[in-house]
């Protein structure tokens, strides 16, 4: 029996959570070693057999037990608190995710940021559906008018409006305030963003100077270099829209943070992301003589060897892309999938799990030679 069976019983704490099949699968586990240190080789390897599928029974039901007895639990509250007579819908989203939850963790055991997220979001909408309830009964018994419901659910929104200095106008509904909020945060972002890489770019060439001035004692050259070449990074981010991309300094490299997505668990480029690609063609042409290092990334739903392969696939087509568009010898392109590994943003979200399936591409110049043409040596 492979030794693996009983491990992956053990880290889903299976004498825990499922006391009972994991004594049951030690007890058949003993009878396969009894039988082969007896000599029965048949025997043996049939109970060893057993003993694999009972180990695997107890892991699944111990993970299902972990996961899913909390969302089981406030389900069963929300059904006791008679939930289903004023928010039905929410309550059996609640019941939908556990139930998919449920079939996920079956399906591929190996796999277990999926039906955990479906079992938060279970959890979720079981909580969701009680306050739901509680409103709306609120209202049911007179406590609360429908105008009164709808003014405080306006509050938040023109609280958070107030402490970004906007005026939350709600005479046509939501839509037009939370559209002002989500600008004014992205640009809030933005800019915090566009601050560290400066002052991360200032640093480095604050280094790099000193050093050069140090070696070559060529103060006012090597100004006009540094110069130079920071008109060349400018000049890749100017390239591409915000939603295009992100372009980002990081010491003498350039990272292009594509704004490109594929299809759920596909590596064919899609011809609306030909113009952005095209686009970085004309970013790599600005440092001639790069190395260039496509990335390819996944959000954590699926298996990791799953997700490390689709990666390096999706990594690989763009690779390819620029090879079959661009004087570029092919030792100086390389892909690389990090699967699930380098994370931008939550995986417990749609959005953020659209944030982390992307392409960055890392533009490593060949400095010395750079540095050589500008200065005309």
């Amino acid at each position: 029996m492979r030794p693996c069976r009983r491990e992956d019983a053990l880290a889903s704490e299976a004498a825990e959570y499922s006391r009972q099949l994991w004594l049951d699968a030690e007890e058949t586990f003993r009878d396969a070693v009894e039988r082969l240190e007896g000599g029965n080789l048949n025997r043996a390897r049939s109970a060893a057999n057993e003993a694999e599928q009972a180990y695997r029974a107890a892991e699944l039901d111990a993970i299902e037990a972990n996961y899913f007895t909390g969302a089981r639990e406030l389900i069963a509250q929300a059904e006791d608190m008679r939930v289903e007579r004023y928010a039905p819908k929410t309550l059996a989203q609640a019941k939908g995710y556990l139930a998919e939850a449920e079939s996920a963790l079956r399906q591929n055991r190996y796999d277990t940021d999926y039906p955990r997220s479906l079992a938060r979001q279970a959890r979720y909408e079981a909580q969701h559906s009680m306050y739901l309830a509680q409103r709306i009964r609120a209202v049911s018994d007179r406590e609360l008018t429908l105008e009164d419901l709808l003014t405080q659910a306006e509050e938040p929104i023109t609280r958070i409006a107030g402490e970004l200095d906007l005026v939350a106008e709600m005479d046509q509904g939501f839509e037009a305030p939370t559209t002002a909020i989500i600008a004014e945060i992205s640009e809030l972002q933005a800019s915090d963003q566009t601050r560290i890489e400066r002052e991360a770019q200032l640093a480095v060439l604050e280094d790099e100077m000193a050093r050069l001035e140090a070696e070559l004692g060529e103060e006012s050259e090597q100004r006009q270099l540094q110069a130079q070449i920071q008109q060349r990074f400018e000049q890749i981010a100017s390239v591409f829209t915000r939603e295009e991309a992100q372009v980002l300094r990081r010491g003498d490299d350039v990272i292009v943070r594509m704004g490109l997505n594929f299809d759920s668990g596909s590596s064919v480029i899609q011809p609306s992301y030909y113009a952005l690609l095209r686009k970085i063609q004309t970013a790599i042409d600005v440092f001639p003589d790069s190395r260039v290092e496509v990335q390819g990334h996944t959000d954590s739903f699926g298996a990791d060897e799953t997700n490390l392969r689709l990666s390096q696939e999706r990594a690989d087509a763009v690779r390819q892309y620029l090879l079959a568009n661009m004087t570029l010898g092919e030792a100086t392109v390389e892909a690389v999938g990090l699967g699930e590994t380098v994370p931008l943003a939550n995986n417990e979200t749609p959005e953020g799990r659209l944030r982390n399936r992307r392409i960055d591409l890392l533009i490593q110049p060949n400095m010395g030679r750079l540095m050589a043409t500008l200065s005309g040596r």
